[in-house]
């Protein structure tokens, strides 16, 4: 067994400690794959799920979401959605909401980006507004005929706006404790790793295996 391996077993037990001692169970949905590689360092940092939802999410995909959030319904669920401003996107939470519903679980679905006040603030370009989308109609009688695409922001922006939609439900003085409490757990597996024998380790396995065919 070597550093990386106990790394892994360490990260393990480290998801069962966030997880364990927060009120909120979270998720995060993107719409957009390409920017799964900037927000899912504050994901990791926070042990938050992310996943990407390229359109509207199939019923398998649903149900496993579904899923996941029955396991936790002893804490409060929360999914965060990231997704383009346009006929799709500013359906998706109600979408995603009802077919939840559907399995009978509680999640408060929030959508973090993007959103007009967003658009707005930076100053994004505008795209013409699809209107082969079913949604089209509705989404053009209250917005107006242009569209905007979550991807416009900046990844700095984005961080800001994953970070600040976490730390809403995450008890920060907890978090910082239990981090705290981490680096000194983290420090003795790495410790106990490099001093760990693995011939001594196999050659105890192989002592086990001999007396066990006697």
């Amino acid at each position: 067994m070597n550093r990386n391996q106990f790394r892994k077993e360490y990260n393990k037990h480290r998801f069962d400690i966030l997880n364990g001692n927060e009120e909120y169970y979270i998720e995060v949905i993107v719409e957009k794959n390409a920017l799964i590689g900037v927000l899912d360092p504050i994901c990791r940092k926070y042990h938050i799920s992310i996943f990407p939802n390229v359109g509207y999410g199939s019923t398998t995909v649903i149900h496993e979401l579904a899923e996941r959030f029955e396991n936790k319904q002893d804490k409060k669920c929360v999914l965060l959605y990231f997704g383009d401003h346009d006929p799709s996107g500013e359906d998706m939470v109600r979408d995603i909401k009802n077919r939840l519903d559907i399995f009978q679980v509680e999640v408060e679905v929030v959508k973090v980006a993007l959103t007009l006040e967003q658009v707005q603030q930076y100053n994004l370009p505008p795209n013409p507004a699809k209107m082969s989308d079913p949604r089209a109609n509705g989404y053009v009688a209250e917005h107006g005929n242009s569209s905007w695409e979550l991807d416009a922001l900046s990844p700095d922006v984005l961080v800001n706006l994953m970070t600040n939609a976490i730390e809403e439900y995450i008890d920060m003085d907890k978090y910082n404790l239990i981090i705290q409490l981490e680096e000194k757990e983290k420090k003795a597996f790495e410790d106990y790793a490099d001093n760990f024998d693995v011939s001594e380790y196999d050659k105890s396995l192989n002592n086990n295996d001999g007396n066990d065919k006697q």
